[in-house]
């Protein structure tokens, strides 16, 4: 029998094969599961590196053997999406996976990246995660985002001790060690859009003239006002405050104030420390933004150098009355003598007249 080879025919006979291929894959996993072997009831291996333990378990394992030509990818998206009639949502990787049940699990993982090296040669480069897309079309993009992280939606009633975005753990293996390196040339390196960033037992490095730059325009501000006689009194009272301190478990010398003696202090003049960006709680410590707290007692240095000028003015008023006083009452002296002069010769003319 003569078999048509046209593209359409070769596409349906391939589509047939992989779709049994597939088959066999799932019917032998599903054949394969049992006690004595705990693995998935529905699996697909492609490969011929074998697979044990607790890798039977594993949905879709790509275990091939490969040699001398390595520029290939286990997975590989090349769809092209074009013409989209529908509310247009596409992801090459999508994990709406459910855990359920009453029993305690260790993790939940949507991608999880263990690679290994062993090789005796070097590696220019080992990530975990690359995202290096391109934008050939005349489009508009709105927002593009490496890494888009949303919060966690809590549903019905459960609790989340810890919602965080990004941990970096402990990085020491190597001879030098960033947790987060940013080579923004443009725009903002770290950008708040809400309540200002806060840094808690961290390390930050800034090369010159690239500091933390805090809002501070006149236009994004309410409520602006000098600060009240108790305010000047706490952060007269901050300044013998600042201690040389260690950290538990050692290391450098630190020097700066305690969270807790800074909200004693505003406590001692009738203020709540919580009512200022000075002191933020960071996870079950408290921390303290010293970029707030200088810019608190400086103000107590520009009131306390008008308050020497204000004074100076007052003594300098005060010496001039002194002055203005002393010659006027020199010349009421002056003055008097010349009365006393005046009477003593009347007198003499009078006693003059009286002889004759």
């Amino acid at each position: 029998m003569q078999i048509n080879q046209s593209k359409p025919t070769i596409t349906r006979w391939r589509s047939a094969a992989i779709t049994a291929y597939l088959a066999m894959g799932l019917l032998s996993g599903f054949a394969a599961a049992s006690e004595a072997v705990p693995q998935a009831l529905e699996r697909f291996q492609l490969g011929s590196m074998p697979v044990t333990g607790v890798g039977l378990r594993d949905g879709i394992v790509v275990s091939r053997h490969i040699k001398y030509q390595t520029d290939t990818h286990a997975f590989a998206d090349k769809s092209l999406i074009e013409d989209v009639m529908d509310s247009g949502t596409y992801g090459a990787f999508d994990s709406t996976a459910t855990l359920r049940g009453h029993n305690e699990q260790d993790h939940f993982i949507s991608f999880q990246d263990r690679l290994t090296f062993s090789g005796s040669w070097s590696l220019k480069l080992l990530d975990g995660f690359v995202s290096n897309p391109t934008h050939s079309g005349t489009g508009r993009i709105y927002m593009r985002a490496g890494a888009d992280i949303g919060d966690i939606k809590v549903t019905n009633g459960g609790q989340v001790d810890q919602n965080i975005g990004v941990i970096v753990q402990d990085l020491h293996g190597g001879a030098n060690n960033a947790a987060i390196v940013l080579g923004q040339s443009t725009g903002h390196t770290i950008y708040s859009s809400g309540v200002a960033p806060s840094f808690h037992r961290s390390t930050l490095l800034f090369g010159p003239g690239n500091g933390p730059v805090i809002n501070a325009d006149a236009r994004m501000t309410q409520e602006v006002r000098d600060l009240s006689r108790a305010e000047r009194e706490v952060a007269e009272n901050l300044k013998p405050l600042i201690k040389a301190y260690r950290q538990n478990g050692g290391g450098k010398i630190h020097v700066g104030v305690l969270a807790q003696d800074v909200m004693e202090a505003f406590k001692s003049e009738g203020l709540d420390a919580m009512d200022y960006a000075i002191i933020n709680q960071e996870g079950d410590g408290l921390g303290v933004r010293y970029d707030e707290l200088l810019a608190f007692i400086q103000a107590t240095d520009t009131s306390r150098d008008m308050d020497v000028f204000y004074l100076a003015i007052i003594l300098g008023l005060l010496a001039s009355l002194v002055v203005v006083s002393a010659l006027s009452y020199r010349r009421a002296r002056r003055n008097q003598a010349e009365i006393s002069r005046m009477d003593s010769e009347l007198l003499d003319i009078r006693k003059a007249l009286e002889s004759r």
